[in-house]
């Protein structure tokens, strides 16, 4: 038995990998993670679904896992195991199950935690990845600028609190990503107006799904509330004498060229 867990990129359909779309399509059940209270292919349902939608089967059974965004641990984890019965009695049955999850599920993917129950529950399930646009690559596309370049360092800071963790990563430069910024927004902006580190920094708010927006002046988000999916990119510039020509603060994608003319960068994987 193999559940096989397809990661669909932010929320563009555009943005799905042929891998991806190959294993939508020889599904005989899509899984879906989508709110409680709300139909999976309703509105405010699966955004996982939404960017997916084109591929799926006419025949495929869409299965709805109810898996709720909230952060007690106890609500969390009742609402895996649930899932994994659900996944796991399609897959005793002999049927093809691919779940959808929303960026790349290597990445706070909420695919991780329900193929760990779902093996919990029956060791002999395979577990099979397809790896897809992860939110700081989208962002990185939508700003024009690349995440890093030479020696760069790259952090992630998921839920960005002011701990220890947003303090070391933006101590130790190159470029940070803070991920996850509802809750956090406003301590966020302060710290980093202390720091002198406004002007480089930036935000994405819902990459690639519908209310996309990009914030390159990110004073303007003092006093909003900003949605659970909104990252902020925060290039730390480097000393005069570490500078040079590959520093990622100097450089952007969209350097200027004459005549009007667009070179497209186009990323393939790797290979």
């Amino acid at each position: 038995m193999i559940l096989r867990i397809v990661s669909v990129g932010p929320g563009r359909p555009g943005w799905l990998t042929v891998e991806a779309v190959e294993r939508i399509r020889a599904s005989d059940v899509v899984a879906v993670p989508a709110p409680r209270g709300e139909e999976a292919t309703g509105p405010g349902g699966s955004l996982a679904l939404k960017a997916a939608s084109s591929y799926v089967p006419a025949g495929a059974e869409v299965l709805r896992l109810d898996l709720p965004m909230t952060y007690d641990v106890t609500v969390l984890e009742e609402g895996w195991k649930a899932a994994a019965e659900k996944v796991l009695e399609r897959l005793r049955a002999g049927r093809r199950v691919s779940m959808l999850v929303l960026g790349d599920a290597s990445l706070y993917g909420t695919g991780a935690y329900v193929a760990r129950e779902v093996v919990a529950l029956d060791p002999s399930v395979r577990i099979e990845v397809t790896p897809g646009v992860s939110s700081p690559s989208a962002c990185a596309s939508l700003l024009g600028e690349p995440l890093a370049m030479g020696n760069d360092n790259v952090t992630i800071v998921p839920d960005s609190e002011i701990d220890d963790s947003l303090v070391r990563a933006l101590s130790m430069g190159g470029t940070v990503i803070l991920m996850k910024l509802s809750r956090s927004i406003r301590n966020v902006l302060a710290h980093l107006d202390r720091r002198g580190l406004l002007d480089h920094a930036r935000c994405v708010i819902r990459a690639g799904q519908e209310g996309e927006e990009v914030v390159r002046d990110v004073r303007t988000l003092r006093g909003r509330d900003v949605p659970y999916m909104s990252t902020m990119v925060v290039k730390i510039p480097a000393p005069v004498e570490e500078s040079g020509p590959v520093s990622s603060v100097a450089l952007s994608f969209s350097s200027r060229m004459g005549g009007g003319g667009k070179i497209f960068l186009v990323g393939i994987g790797p290979g």
